[in-house]
Formats: C-alpha cells, sequence, structure tokens
C-alpha cells in the first residue's frame, strides 16, 4: 500500500506554491528534497497507518476564512467558509489512505444510490440530466412532478465522528485505515492567527474542509439516508450532491404525489437528528406542471409548511416550474453582460488590454459561465428570443475586442474573430457533453411520447447526434488505471525531434 514511487507520486502531484500549513512546509520544498527524504517517509507512513497515529506536527491546521459569494452581508459566520491547511505530509499518506478505501465496490455502491458528488466519471451535469430527464417526461404525460431540495446545514463542519467511523465500519472498510482515520479526527487541532495573536484548539467534530479525505468520508456518511429513501421510497428518486439532497416525485393524482414527498422529507428530518445535523433554511420547492388549476399540497418540514417556488436554481442551472428555460437565459445574459462591464474598465480603443486577451477573456471565462448546463438546455437553441438575449452578450464582446463602428455586422465580426453563433455553440457544448455522458454510460434515452411540441433535451440532442457518423464510432476506456506512473512525458519544443 505504502510504497516509495506512490508517495514520490503524490508529492510531485502537488502544485510547488500551494498554501502551506501550520509547518511552513510548501510542496516546491519535499519535492526539491525527495530524495533524501523518501528513506525516511516510507517507514514513518507506514508506521502511522499501522498503529492509526497521526504525529504531533501533523495534526495541527492553519483555519483561513474565504467569503461565500453572494451574501448580503458578512457580520454572520455562516457567511465565510473555513478552509483548513494542513500539513502536505499529512495530505500524502492521506491520499494513500483515500486510494486503500475508494475500491471499485464502494464506489458502485455510492453511484448506485444516486451520489454524484467527489467521484470520477460524474459531473453535476450527470446530476442534473437525470432530474430534468424525469421532470420533462412528467411534464409530457400530463402529469404532475414535485421536487425539493435540501441543504444539510454545516456538513463537514457538523459531523460527528463517530458518525463517520460507523459508516467507515457499514461499508466494510479496512479496520486498519479506520484506526488511522479515527485516530487523525479525534486528535486534530486547529489554529486561527490574527496580527497580534494566535488561537488554538482541538477540533471535537466535523472532519476539515480541504482534507483530501473529507469529501470521502461525507459520501459514506449521507449514503445513509439515501440508502433509505431508495429502499422505502422507489416510487421516488432521490439524488446526493455533496450535503444537497434532492428528491422528485411525480404522477396523475397531486395528492398522492404530495404525500409520498412529505413522507421522504420527514425521513430526511429524522435521519438528521439522529446523526446530530439540521436541514439548512435555504431549501426549495417546486410544483413542475403545465396546468393552471390545481391545488397544491402542502409540504412541511418540522412542522412548517415549505413555500413553493416558480424557479430555483440547482447545481448551479436556473430551472422554472414550466422548464420553457426563459428564466435561465435571461439570468446567463445578465450574468455576461456585468462581466463585460468590468472588463470594460480596462478596455479601450488605444489603450489597455490588448484585442487578444480581451477575446481571451471572453472565451475562456464569460462565454463558458453562460455555456453551462447546455445539455438541458439545448432545445432553447430553436427559440430566437432566448438566443437573441446571449447574442447580445457576445456582440458586445465582439465590439469592445475590435473597436469597430457599433453599425458593423455580426456575422463580420464573428468571421473576423473565429466565434461561431451562439445557438451553434450552445448544441456544440451540449454533443460533447451527451458523447461524454452515453461513453460513461450515463445518458438516459428519451422513453417518452410526444404529446407536446417541445422537444425533450434528451430526444434533441440524440437528433443531432444520429447525424454525426464519428458518434457512432467506439471508443477507449481504461477501465483499471494504472496505480503507479510508470512511464515519462517528453514534450520537444522546437520543429525537429530527435531520432
Amino acid at each position: 500500500m505504502i510504497t516509495s514511487s506512490k508517495i514520490s507520486n503524490i508529492i510531485n502531484s502537488f502544485g510547488p506554491l500551494k498554501a502551506a500549513g501550520k509547518d511552513g512546509i510548501f510542496p516546491a520544498l519535499l519535492q526539491h528534497g525527495l530524495a533524501e527524504l523518501i528513506p525516511y517517509l516510507v517507514p514513518l507512513m507506514r508506521g502511522c497507518l499501522t498503529f492509526g497515529y497521526t504525529p504531533l506536527k501533523w495534526r495541527e491546521s492553519r483555519v483561513v476564512f474565504l467569503p461565500k459569494p453572494g451574501k448580503e452581508s458578512y457580520e454572520r459566520a455562516s457567511a465565510w467558509r473555513p478552509i483548513c491547511l494542513t500539513s502536505f505530509l499529512l495530505k500524502t499518506l492521506e491520499k494513500l489512505v483515500d486510494g486503500w478505501v475508494r475500491t471499485p465496490d464502494l464506489v458502485d455502491r455510492l453511484q448506485r444510490h444516486s451520489q454524484y458528488a467527489y467521484m470520477m466519471g460524474v459531473s453535476t451535469e450527470a446530476a442534473l440530466h437525470q432530474i430534468v430527464s424525469l421532470v420533462e417526461g412528467a411534464l409530457d404525460s400530463g402529469e404532475y412532478c414535485i421536487a425539493v431540495m435540501l441543504d444539510v446545514k454545516g456538513a463537514f463542519n457538523e459531523v460527528r465522528s463517530d458518525t463517520i467511523i460507523r459508516s467507515l465500519r457499514r461499508f466494510g472498510v479496512n479496520e486498519v485505515c479506520v484506526r488511522y482515520i479515527e485516530h487523525m479526527l479525534r486528535t486534530r487541532t486547529t489554529w486561527v492567527t490574527d496580527y497580534t495573536y494566535e488561537i488554538g484548539r482541538v477540533v471535537e467534530r466535523g472532519c476539515p474542509q480541504g482534507g483530501v479525505l473529507s469529501p470521502l468520508l461525507w459520501d459514506l456518511v449521507v449514503s445513509e439516508i439515501l440508502e433509505k429513501l431508495h429502499h422505502r421510497f422507489p416510487q421516488l428518486y432521490s439524488q446526493g450532491f455533496a450535503d444537497d439532497l434532492t428528491t422528485v416525485g411525480r404522477g396523475i393524482d397531486l395528492g398522492t404525489v404530495g404525500s409520498h414527498v412529505q413522507r421522504a422529507v420527514n425521513l430526511v428530518s429524522d435521519w438528521c437528528k439522529e446523526v446530530s445535523l439540521s436541514v439548512n433554511d435555504k431549501l426549495a420547492l417546486v410544483l413542475f406542471t403545465k396546468k393552471y388549476k390545481f391545488i397544491a399540497p402542502v409540504i412541511k418540514l418540522d412542522g412548517i409548511p415549505i413555500p413553493y417556488q416558480k424557479q430555483v436554481r440547482y447545481l448551479g442551472v436556473l430551472l422554472d416550474h414550466k422548464l420553457n428555460w426563459g428564466p435561465l437565459c435571461r439570468a446567463g445574459a445578465l450574468k455576461g453582460m456585468r462581466a463585460l462591464a468590468q472588463c470594460r474598465r480596462a478596455i479601450g480603443k488605444t489603450w489597455g488590454l490588448s484585442p487578444k486577451i480581451t477575446n481571451w477573456i471572453y472565451k475562456s471565462i464569460i462565454r463558458p459561465a453562460m455555456e453551462y448546463g447546455s445539455l438541458l438546455w439545448a432545445p432553447a437553441t430553436k427559440v430566437k428570443s432566448h438566443m437573441a438575449q446571449l447574442q447580445r452578450v457576445q456582440r458586445c464582446a465582439m465590439l469592445g475586442t475590435t473597436g469597430v463602428m457599433s453599425s458593423t455586422p455580426t456575422a463580420a465580426l464573428e468571421c473576423l474573430l473565429g466565434l461561431v453563433p451562439v445557438d451553434i455553440r450552445v448544441q456544440q457544448v451540449a454533443l460533447r457533453t451527451y458523447h461524454r455522458l452515453a461513453h460513461h454510460g450515463q445518458w438516459k434515452k428519451w422513453a417518452g411520447g410526444d404529446r407536446r411540441r417541445a422537444l425533450k433535451h434528451n430526444k434533441f440532442v440524440e437528433i443531432m447526434a444520429s447525424g454525426i457518423d464519428e458518434f457512432q464510432m467506439p471508443c477507449e476506456k481504461l477501465v483499471n488505471p494504472p496505480a503507479e506512473r510508470n512511464f515519462e512525458t517528453s514534450i520537444y519544443s522546437g520543429e525537429i525531434l530527435p531520432i
């Protein structure tokens, strides 16, 4: 499990100037002195794992507080995110343990119960694809669909150590790793440094945000409630992404769907109390339907009714109750125009950033933010009013880049800068996402009818992909990647390569 080559590969994978922990050791120091350190690190880390012990200096972490974006006030502690900067020697050992614990069987069990966070090969787009496919199927069949999105409050900071250890044993993790993780969690100390003083204390609960093992440990904890939801409510679809839990129910009878969702919310609330956690106030409840006359059932959390919302932002994508994607396009265009307004301060016709840099800012920063989730709202490219809002952002970016007259045709500017129209670009990104999901076996084909004229994103993308022969070609897949890097890569900058 612990070899000199594994330790060397892990240390070399760190960024040389990453922020150091309380010991002040940067990765660059370890990387330059690796040959002298390896003979000591191998027996040291083997001993730590064997005896379940964490050295005193490795237990100490330095905490920095980063402001969470979009908060109205930063006077409350919840508006700041505490990031633990631990020793890179501890992170090296954590990576070794993570590779040992994260077995294919464990990952398969997590994915089988719809956990999409902190795992290779899955993404937010895969999680959103499952949710939107379910909602679109309900709308096409004339059914009601209720989605409740819950957020576990202070997940990483509030979870108890005994809950984490119980989850590790429930998954059958090797007892040697369990003993080491338990000692690391129960004995770690955090230090906060101000300009004049330094305060430290032993942390009694939680796992460090910024730690290598922390994401996996939380996945194991929250998998308990996901398994319960799948077993007790097979008629509902439940999904987890880190500390976000989503439950979706659909059916022709609104009262029955509401009853099932209410029981699922009660189960989540009871589980949170059992493990000394709580549900955050920023929960969302949406009723997806094309109908106008209905009586929405009351869904309560701990006796308090949850208000219905017309639209909700889930994993960065704005979902409205009819899935017509108009609010999402407007929000994306507004976000892009705000970013361009910030860039305009540094752009002038005869001064400021060069056209090359300005064009790069748009293509690499602003445009990807607007394109996020293109797979889901690709059918909106057929709606001229939606695309006109995004095309306006691209035109403003092209005018700022070139400095030409405002009456210059948009098509001419796109040819000059090598940009494609927004609708074509969104379809390109959607096709790439479709190919990736299909390659990993995460694509959900459209199996419904065509009762409504609006195309669903599944069928829309499948129709586009059917006309591309390359999508039908087989792809290679590395099923079991090598644990150690046994090759070297050489990149030559000149035109003449050695023979």
